[in-house]
């Protein structure tokens, strides 16, 4: 890989060196910077700038504050990416003075990309009031569409994804993470309607959630069912990140071929490759020697026996291994996989 400037993944996260109780003062003053050499952080952002395999996270539970870092961003490690917010972020989730705070630490100092994440199925979803939160006749009301009606629908879906995008610019997330679930969710409903055509609602919805997105600076990314995205979004969406739960490396290949084929009208084999990332399902595997994880780390994408840029690879629910009984440190299971990834120069 490009650039083995650094890997930070074998150093104790910076975090550790502050005490808990400074940690969550919320004093207006600038971000301080724990005691590690300047020369660290140079590295830690010429290593995030370069070319490489990249650390992805589904987290939940954050707060930003409290007497373990487990709940906060600057608990993970530093050589992370992305971390995912799976849960409590949105219009109808208050954002604390604390989580913001620990979300410009994790983004400034850690250099980590933070984004949103939420399964997209019925117009709203996340976002709608919860008075009229009904996924039916209320929501109809508060968005403004009326059944039968194709423009009506579109205008509601527009207004949804202006909305959702706002959400993530006024929160100083770093992007969208549409989980689209369209067969693996069991739910028909106004936008996962079992249409994943190019002309199909979904595509509708993630065209303009990339437009109002892209305008701000911003990112899409797609997870979930990657072979069932409309073709004509794949050139709209920064990152894939495929639900490769229990699939050791061999299989994410014949995953990774097979979207190669679907797309190959929208993208080329290295192209789609360097987007692609796989992830364990940490939900069920953090305490028990972390299923494929190091599988997927240790794969090497290949297509008709040309290697590809590796994307990277990932776990969901990453807190739950924040610690892991017999094992030292935090993330010790993430941090080896990286390590997998991105062989330490010494």
């Amino acid at each position: 890989m490009k650039k083995n400037i650094l890997i930070i993944a074998i150093l104790s996260f910076v975090v550790g060196l502050v005490s808990c109780s400074k940690w969550t003062e919320l004093e207006n003053k600038p971000l301080d910077v724990p005691g590690m050499p300047e020369s660290y952080y140079e590295n830690l952002k010429a290593y995030k700038a370069s070319e490489h395999p990249q650390a992805f996270g589904w987290y939940s539970g954050w707060i930003g504050s409290g007497a373990s870092l487990k709940y906060s961003l600057a608990g993970v490690p530093d050589s992370m990416d992305m971390v995912s917010i799976w849960g409590n972020w949105g219009n109808i989730t208050p954002i604390t003075p604390e989580m913001r705070r620990d979300l410009k630490y994790a983004q400034e100092v850690k250099g980590i990309k933070v984004y949103g994440s939420a399964i997209v199925l019925w117009i709203g979803d996340y976002i709608t009031p919860e008075e009229y939160n009904d996924r039916g006749p209320k929501c109809a009301e508060y968005w403004g569409f009326a059944d039968g009606s194709e423009e009506s629908i579109n205008k509601a879906i527009r207004r949804y994804a202006e909305v959702l995008c706002d959400s993530i610019v006024s929160i100083g997330l770093d992007g969208f993470d549409c989980d689209w679930e369209p067969y693996g969710s069991g739910q028909i409903g106004t936008i996962n309607t079992g249409d994943c055509s190019d002309n199909s609602r979904i595509a509708y919805f993630l065209e303009c959630c990339h437009e109002f997105l892209t305008a701000a600076g911003k990112e899409l990314i797609v997870d979930g069912e990657i072979l069932y995205i409309p073709p004509r979004c794949i050139p709209m969406i920064d990152k894939f990140v495929y639900q490769a739960y229990s699939a050791p490396g061999n299989m994410c290949n014949d995953y990774l071929a097979r979207c190669i084929e679907k797309f190959a009208e929208h993208t080329t084999p290295e192209d789609f490759a360097r987007r692609f990332i796989v992830t364990e399902n940490f939900e069920r595997y953090s305490q028990s020697g972390g299923g494929q994880l190091y599988s997927q780390a240790a794969w090497i994408p290949t297509y008709n026996g040309v290697t590809l840029p590796k994307g990277g690879c990932g776990t969901y629910h990453m807190e739950y291994e924040f610690t892991v009984p017999g094992m030292s440190g935090t993330y010790p299971q993430m941090r080896k996989a990286i390590q997998i990834m991105n062989p330490a120069a010494y």
